[in-house]
């Protein structure tokens, strides 16, 4: 299990597999505060010790009108805003990391690379509108990272 903050996309619980020790795949939920989707993706495992340096290619989408959580939480925020209307994306994600910790039990880590973001939504233009009024960029490349910790009960 994976549980991680970062930035753009800000918080995501997945679920992992490792059939062998230089490998493991992810999937699971995420949200950015505003909408809620699902994410995916490989970490190759460089050196399997307490000090773990990884490459993680992820990607996934967050959906478009926003969550219902996002939509009671949110102060100033109307189910009939842009961003709530329009708030969806595509991402893909590239990252460096490095785990400390024990590789058969648990460990944290630290990711950071380029993201790849492409507005999704009804209508392109708003869509990027709305990207644009979070402080993103429309479609195109910035940098994310990511702090967290991984579980592992098998």
């Amino acid at each position: 299990m994976s549980l991680d903050v970062g930035a753009p996309q800000e918080l995501s619980a997945s679920l992992a597999a490792r059939p062998w020790d230089w490998i493991r795949f992810h999937a699971g939920l995420i949200n950015d505060g505003a909408t809620t989707g699902l994410q995916g993706g490989v970490s190759l495992i460089l050196l399997y010790s307490w000090l773990t340096p990884t490459f993680t290619v992820e990607g996934g989408r967050l959906f478009p009108d926003g969550s219902a959580i996002a939509r009671l939480g949110s102060s100033g925020l109307s189910p009939s805003s842009a961003l709530m209307r329009h708030g969806g994306h595509d991402f893909g994600n590239a990252h460096l990391g490095l785990e400390i910790g024990w590789p058969e039990r648990a460990a944290f880590f630290l990711r950071a690379g380029p993201s790849y973001i492409w507005p999704k939504g009804s209508n392109q233009e708003a869509a990027e509108d709305s990207a644009r009024a979070r402080g993103a960029k429309g479609r195109g490349v910035i940098l994310s990272a990511k702090i967290g910790v991984l579980l592992f009960f098998m």
